[in-house]
């Protein structure tokens, strides 16, 4: 029950307050769009899928290192 909650929650309709023509924060906003290249241009298909496996396989490798160097002690034992 609580996780379909959360899940309607999130997904309910929201109201988008669009910002004025002249404003700043339009401007800023529109010059870094600018700057910001678009997925597109940065993958296409192949080099995406590159990317993901090569994320995925680092993730596994951090996960890996982490959980051999890191403990986590009981709060309640004090040794």
């Amino acid at each position: 029950m609580g996780i379909a909650l959360l899940i309607l929650f999130f997904l309910r309709p929201r109201q988008v307050a669009m910002l004025p023509d002249d404003s700043h924060k339009k401007k800023i906003v529109d010059i870094l769009a600018a700057r910001i290249p678009a997925f597109t241009d940065i993958f296409d298909e192949e080099t995406f899928y590159i990317f993901a496996f090569v994320l995925t396989l680092v993730s596994i490798c951090v996960v890996v290192f982490l959980s051999r160097r890191v403990t986590i002690k009981d709060a309640g034992h004090t040794d």
